[in-house]
């Protein structure tokens, strides 16, 4: 089912149904699919089911909050070694693809090797451990927790207070990089625009042309910035891979077009971050507001039927 509220449907309950369908879904594909494509499709739910938490976080109280976000953390734990290893190695190959005519034939090969043979150890002590069926624990247990949620207040006044700040996160962690442009401080813009985004998505039935615009031009946002730390991940593992000394000069090319690759992201995602972010989180929010309104009770908005 597509991850947005309905029209006609309580906020509480949308809440409930999205965190569910998600964590219900995220269990099935751990039983049946392929184990890294499950992890993969797993952490993106829970970063979904968090986004959505964020968004009505106000409503919840903050004991309830952090039961259901330490749970979701505690999952995500357990498969962090497992997607890591996978996004180094992907990483890997995304670099020598965009750096193609520039570097020598079949490049890295040691490093690629090393970050290969780490990748399949983690993947094999993922899938013969006890880490999965832990995980699924977790996410059962969350399940049937969701369906207890309640909110203090309904419709906008319950969603409000999680897309300001949402929206306001992400336009002060901004202006933090353009005075410390730190590793950190991006990998932290890039989890607020990822939550904008997923927030954005649920919110798209109230203007559809707008708000899928929206989150097209977020996830691009949220691309460049998860590529940029990804290619982080990837140099500090060069650094601490095991590599025979021939092969260190591998390390020192790698450092050299991971450093151009992400002066390119980087660039692109402020000037795309600094467009997104140009309005005041008020007045933002107050825009998103008057669709939600008459989405509400009228009809879904068009270009044709633009609010006063």
């Amino acid at each position: 089912m597509a991850f947005r509220f309905k029209r006609k449907e309580a906020v509480s309950k949308a809440i409930r149904r999205l965190a569910i369908e998600r964590l219900d879904k995220s269990v099935r594909e751990l039983k049946e699919g392929d184990k890294l494509e499950a992890v993969h499709s797993l952490r993106k739910n829970i970063k979904k089911v968090r986004a959505i938490l964020r968004l009505v976080r106000a409503e919840m109280g903050k004991k309830s909050y952090r039961e259901y976000t330490d749970l979701l953390r505690e999952a995500a734990d357990y498969l962090a070694a497992a997607r890591d290893a996978h996004v180094r190695l992907q990483a890997l190959a995304a670099l020598i693809l965009h750096f193609d005519r520039q570097l020598a034939p079949r490049p890295f090969v040691h490093l690629k090797k090393a970050l290969r043979k780490n990748c399949d150890v983690v993947s094999h002590e993922l899938s013969k451990g006890k880490s999965l069926l832990t995980v699924s624990r977790i996410l059962k247990r969350l399940s049937k927790k969701f369906l207890r949620l309640s909110l203090k207040k309904s419709g906008w006044a319950a969603v409000t207070p999680g897309i300001k700040c949402s929206y306001r996160s992400g336009r002060k962690t901004l202006a933090k990089i353009r005075r410390d442009p730190a590793d950190e401080n991006f990998h932290e813009w890039r989890k607020r625009v990822k939550d904008l985004c997923y927030q954005v998505l649920v919110l798209h039935p109230i203007w559809p042309e707008e708000m899928c615009a929206l989150a097209e031009e977020l996830k691009t946002l949220s691309d460049q910035l998860g590529d940029d730390h990804d290619l982080v991940m990837l140099s500090q593992a060069a650094e601490e891979v095991c590599l025979p000394e021939a092969a260190r000069q591998e390390v020192s090319t790698l450092k050299g077009s991971i450093g151009h690759r992400q002066r390119e992201l980087r660039s692109a995602a402020m000037r795309l971050g600094s467009r997104l972010y140009v309005e005041k989180p008020a007045v933002f929010c107050k825009k998103l507001g008057c669709w939600w309104d008459i989405w509400r009770h009228k009809k879904p908005l068009t270009h044709r039927s633009r609010p006063p």
